[in-house]
């Protein structure tokens, strides 16, 4: 095995700069006699996914593009993969739709002849992706928990996710239909993090779907959730492994946070520990994250905000030193717990009674550095 280094221009929709090229010595033919070295085809890599194949003309005939095809070698239709076939003079390159896959084998035709069958290896000094974290933290769920998060160390594939994630009712042995199903899927733009919701129509009290199938999840039960390990990321490398994530039911929480509750710890002046603020209870991390910010004199502090004790804790650790002085602890509305309940009102609310549901936009906390 050869590799090969050297500068590619891709198509406009791939990064451009320097790729590797991995020869294929141990190309299968077939039914043919093993193609020479010169008559090889090359897999073009960037950013560690392969991009592009370089098929040598040699041997092709009178080399016209619409005769070429590649197929996935398990395919028996032969059906060809959407991409695009360019004439770069002595070879041509074929430009795949989407990345091809490691570990696949892929057939090359020319006029229906079998040219050659290349194996994609996975990328050199590849890691596979991790689970990183799952939210919430805490074992222990309320009974209306609203939505889990799911964070990975690398971007992962397109995928039908509940495909790769699955819940089982450890209390009745029975697999359990907990998530919603959302297309498109609630990915950030790095699409590093998932976002799953339980049926909200579900968790509501006498909706129809409540009605009809009850909560997604059940009060002293224990539920088991599995991410399977054959999931992959935008490489084509699989977690190899399965993660799991165990959820014990409590009570239902009817109660929207009180921010007037909250306990601040205020750090000492010209040091950069953090800011402590322990909630009242479990609170989501992800928008927690989005709806704290701290003020000085109506100048927003420049920080980043962590959490401890499975989100009962929010630390905020600023970019410079604390000075001594005032400072607001500026809180959205919006802001939840777990069970979607923000300040202003319950995720479940009768609407019938107004004074269950309050308007202000933000709620303000204040501390003094020494």
């Amino acid at each position: 095995m050869v590799i090969k280094y050297r500068s590619i221009q891709t198509r406009p929709f791939l990064k451009t700069g320097l790729v590797f090229l991995l020869l294929l010595l141990n190309s299968i033919s077939c039914s043919h006699q093993p193609r020479s070295k010169e008559e090889q085809t090359v897999i073009l890599w960037d950013n560690m996914q392969a991009v592009a194949l370089e098929i040598p003309k040699a041997g092709l005939g009178t080399s016209k593009l619409n005769k070429l095809k590649v197929s996935l070698h398990s395919s028996s239709s032969k059906t060809a993969i959407l991409g695009d076939f360019v004439d770069e003079g002595t070879t041509v390159i074929f430009h795949p739709l989407v990345p091809l896959t490691p570990e696949l084998e892929y057939d090359i035709y020319y006029e229906e002849k079998h040219i050659e069958t290349i194996v994609i290896p996975l990328p050199e000094n590849s890691e596979p992706p991790q689970v990183t974290q799952i939210f919430p933290s805490s074992d222990t769920v309320p009974e209306n928990l609203l939505k889990m998060y799911f964070r990975f160390s690398e971007p992962m594939q397109e995928v039908r996710s509940l495909d790769f994630i699955k819940v089982r009712n450890l209390t009745t042995d029975s697999i359990a239909d907990v998530f919603l199903e959302l297309q498109p899927e609630l990915w950030n733009k790095e699409h590093t993090q998932l976002t799953l919701w339980l049926d909200p129509g579900r968790i509501k009290t006498d909706l129809i779907p409540n009605r009809e199938r009850g909560l997604p999840i059940v009060r002293d039960n224990t539920y088991e959730i599995t991410i399977s390990g054959t999931w992959k990321d935008y490489r084509g490398i699989a977690l190899g492994k399965n993660y799991t994530k165990i959820l014990k039911v409590g009570e239902r929480d009817s109660r929207s946070p009180d921010s007037d509750s909250w306990e601040i710890t205020s750090p000492q002046a010209d040091r950069k520990e953090p800011l402590r603020v322990r909630f009242n209870e479990v609170m989501d991390a992800i928008v927690s994250e989005e709806m704290i910010r701290i003020f000085s004199n109506d100048r927003e502090i420049d920080g980043v905000i962590s959490f401890e004790d499975d989100e009962r804790v929010l630390l905020f650790t600023p970019a410079e030193n604390w000075k001594a002085g005032k400072y607001e602890l500026r809180i959205n509305a919006k802001i939840e717990d777990l069970a979607g309940n923000s300040l202003n009102k319950l995720f479940d609310v009768d609407l019938k009674k107004k004074d269950q549901i309050r308007e202000k936009d933000f709620y303000m906390r204040s501390f003094v550095i020494e």
